[in-house]
């Protein structure tokens, strides 16, 4: 966690980000740095195969930071209740401008023809 004693392991200062309380006994597979901000409900209809709406479904897509020490630079995870898909920063910086284009575009197509 930043901003703390350094861990006997530790080669470099937690990131701002850091959620993880270290100790000098943590095992190697626990010594990275982690940050999960709140999740972003989702509403989803799930149409039965006979048509009929099951209703609203309300998954949680939740984020994360990770970063092992020895990893290079940190990672992003998205996670679903059933799926979990790593990003590295470049592809989750493409990904982020892909949907705030997408979303501009959505808004802007409701503008011009309405609800």
């Amino acid at each position: 966690m930043n901003g703390e004693k350094l861990a006997i392991w530790q080669r470099r200062d937690c990131p701002t980000w850091c959620a993880t309380r270290h100790r000098h006994t943590d095992a190697p597979v626990n010594r990275g740095c982690e940050y999960e901000p709140p999740g972003v409900p989702v509403s989803l209809w799930q149409a039965q195969a006979g048509g009929e709406n099951l209703g609203p479904q309300l998954p949680t897509v939740t984020t994360a930071l990770e970063w092992g020490q020895r990893e290079i630079e940190p990672r992003l995870a998205l996670s679903t209740p059933d799926t979990v898909t790593e990003l590295t920063l470049e592809e989750a910086d493409a990904l982020s401008r892909l949907l705030a284009r997408m979303v501009h575009e959505a808004r802007e197509a409701v503008r011009e023809v309405g609800p």
